[in-house]
């Protein structure tokens, strides 16, 4: 992929991520999910929903912030303009290129009633600073098309797995320009 968007997070971006993380987190820690129910994990989802929500609202196209609200957390994290609702889906940089860009096949039927499309982001801390990078976007269509493989490292639980390619995702700048010509 030839464009990425690298956004770096505020302090008081990073401490409300924070705070809504061990929100979520305490409300769902006793249930089990799709992948390892963490503190981690629920503090990265956040930092990529802040980071999201702050490019949309950069570009003008931010509709509505649903993750920002704990009785909506079953809609999309962030509506787009034209209603184009989109989940975020963050993975640690280590992580990214062999366990990002996966969907498990046993969430993709919930993501389809919620969304429309995944943004996909890689979140890197660097000498204090945290960076989201928005790597690309894809269709529920283009996640049901990709190939199913069992993913995870040694030690890690295998999960199976929709996972794309990172040349098969579409471009942070073609969704812009999809919204603002109201294509989709």
């Amino acid at each position: 992929m030839d464009e990425w968007i690298e956004i770096e997070l505020t302090k008081d971006e990073i401490d409300e991520a924070e705070r809504m993380a061990n929100e979520t987190f305490n409300r769902w820690k006793s249930f089990g999910g799709h992948y390892k129910n963490t503190m981690n994990a629920h503090r990265k989802g956040k930092i990529g929903e802040v980071a999201v929500e702050r490019w949309a609202i950069e570009n003008d196209i931010l509709q509505d912030s649903p993750f920002r609200d704990p009785k909506r957390e079953r809609e999309a994290d962030i509506i787009l303009k034209s209603n184009f609702r989109v989940d975020v889906k963050t993975w640690d940089e280590q992580f990214w290129n062999d366990l990002g860009r996966c969907i498990a096949t046993s969430q993709v039927g919930f993501l389809e009633r919620k969304a429309d499309a995944i943004i996909w982001t890689m979140l890197r801390r660097d000498n204090g600073k945290v960076v989201v990078t928005l790597r690309g976007w894809s269709t529920i269509e283009d996640i049901r098309n990709a190939p199913i493989k069992e993913t995870g490292r040694p030690g890690m639980r295998l999960v199976v797995n929709y996972q794309l390619a990172e040349n098969d995702l579409r471009t942070i700048s073609s969704l812009c320009e999809s919204l603002l010509g109201d294509v989709l």
